[in-house]
């Protein structure tokens, strides 16, 4: 057999190999589901006696590493003790997120006035740590991550609306064989990551977070530094 028939071979057995993992890939394809009670569009939100600008500085005080109640972040469940505070994505990006994940909460939001919106909080993890949320494949939890919003509103001259969103809700189901512009010439498996609707069970749990961290200052946490 000559070289060049010994490469035409190899590249034969590589293909056929890349066409079975392919169609073993597609015909394997897992079966998704979102198991809740509560509809995606269901706002998260609640109502504090707290006045709106107070309310902010108690809330992004938590998160300073220099506050005297940093412990209180770190003692807080996973995953909300992994997130830090980051700038808000511009309003193109909450919006693709909310036609990609079809939420009409955020999609609101991102269309709404941007003085509403001054005291806001975007709070993300930069490790991108997962956990076991409301989706499921083939009957087992899968891996879930979202970047989260606090929305703040003013209601009352003593009273502040809290509400939760979720931008960029995403899930990661096994590997896959593709090609990217990564893998060069031949494809390898990768992370299949999905972007999918928001969840109502994570917005819930960072509510209930939020609301025990302004708990936490009002009855004898360091007053916030405003300055």
């Amino acid at each position: 057999m000559t070289h060049r028939a010994h490469i035409n071979a190899a590249v034969g057995i590589f293909l056929t190999i890349c066409l079975a993992c392919g169609l073993l890939s597609c015909s394997s394809s897992p079966h998704l589901e979102r198991r809740t009670s509560s509809p995606n569009e269901k706002p998260v939100s609640a109502v504090v006696p707290v006045e709106v600008d107070l309310l902010y500085h108690r809330l992004a005080d938590v998160y300073r590493s220099d506050s005297p109640n940093s412990h209180v972040h770190a003692e807080m469940r996973a995953p909300f003790r992994e997130f830090v505070i980051g700038p808000m994505p511009p309003d193109f990006q909450l919006l693709d997120s909310a036609s990609k994940a079809q939420d009409a909460l955020l999609s609101a939001y991102a269309s709404s006035a941007p003085a509403k919106r001054t005291h806001d909080i975007y709070l993300w993890s930069p490790l991108t740590t997962s956990w076991p949320s409301e989706y499921y494949s083939n009957g087992t939890q899968v891996p879930f991550y979202a970047n989260f919003i606090v929305h703040l509103e003013k209601e009352s001259v003593a009273a502040t609306k809290i509400e939760v969103l979720e931008f960029s809700p995403m899930i990661t189901l096994g590997k896959s064989l593709r090609w990217t512009s990564h893998t060069g010439p031949f494809p390898a498996f990768l992370p299949e990551i999905r972007l999918v609707s928001p969840t109502s069970s994570d917005r819930e749990a960072l509510l209930a977070t939020l609301l025990r961290l302004q708990a936490h200052q009002s009855n004898g946490g360091t007053q916030p530094d405003k300055h």
